[in-house]
């Protein structure tokens, strides 16, 4: 069926996933599985409630997404063993990056637990040991990719040169994955946990536009570097983003419960 086929077959799997889920809510009986009587009971003040918390998430995803293919064209222009290389090594990124998603969203249940709980030290301390286990693991995971890297372009029957430019990019890449990780870890698991989305959308949605789409641009078309050197300087947009997130953190503006009444953040006393 070609391309019709794979259109069909992610169709196929997204409903089978949302059978599963709804499945496995309803025979656990986690706090999800609400009788069908109870999505009546649903009031205007939740649905303003749940959008002003939702909405800046929706858009920060729309404007990154944007970004990300916008900086994959800039990739795709600079030749065609660039886009091969990189396609190659997004590859392997992903598979690790589902990891990262996984741990990110773990912290995320834990730091928003206990903020819901009104114990926002347990919040911070989740939070923190959290961004030490994925910084950790994905240095040591880092390290096996940077040294499997000559075989895993072995896989692909490609060109030398297109060989030694995935080899390179994969290597860069798995030395700045505790990099990426720890943006997830703040952006998807703990600043989102604490309902400061407004904060996440503005960081991740600006800074990959203005520092990672420009540095693509200046690295592929002016300076008219190697596609691994571009993929290095568009990386810088996640240590900028890393240094703000930090920050935003140390303050503790970043802890909304969102459980209560009143939407002021909750900042303790140092």
């Amino acid at each position: 069926m070609g391309v019709s086929g794979a259109g069909v077959g992610t169709l196929i799997m997204s409903v089978l996933q949302l059978v599963v889920l709804l499945a496995i809510i309803y025979w656990k009986k986690l706090p999800a599985a609400a009788p069908l009587r109870n999505f009546g009971e649903i009031r205007g003040a939740f649905i303003t409630k749940y959008f002003k918390t939702a909405a800046p998430v929706l858009l920060n995803e729309v404007l990154w997404s944007l970004a990300v293919t916008t900086i994959n064209s800039i990739y795709a222009h600079i030749s065609t063993e660039a886009a091969a290389a990189i396609n190659i090594s997004f590859t392997v990124q992903q598979v690790i990056f589902v990891v990262g998603i996984g741990m990110a969203n773990a912290a995320g249940t834990l730091v928003g637990n206990a903020i819901g709980a009104g114990e926002e030290k347990k919040a911070r301390t989740y939070g923190l040991r959290s961004m030490v286990l994925s910084i950790s693991i994905t240095i040591l995971v880092g390290l096996v990719i940077f040294s499997l890297a000559p075989w895993i372009v072995s896989l692909y029957q490609i060109t030398e040169n297109t060989r030694l430019l995935a080899m390179r990019t994969i290597r860069i890449m798995s030395l700045l994955m505790w990099n990426r990780a720890m943006m997830v870890m703040w952006v998807v698991g703990i600043l989102r946990a604490g309902g400061d989305t407004r904060f996440t959308m503005i960081v991740d949605s600006s800074i990959v536009w203005v520092i990672g789409v420009t540095a693509a641009y200046l690295g592929a078309n002016i300076l008219a570097l190697p596609v691994y050197w571009v993929y290095l300087m568009v990386s810088g947009e996640e240590v900028v983003k890393n240094i703000l997130c930090l920050l935003r953190f140390s303050s503790g503006k970043w802890i909304n419960n969102l459980t209560r009444e009143t939407d002021e953040p909750i900042v303790e006393p140092a």
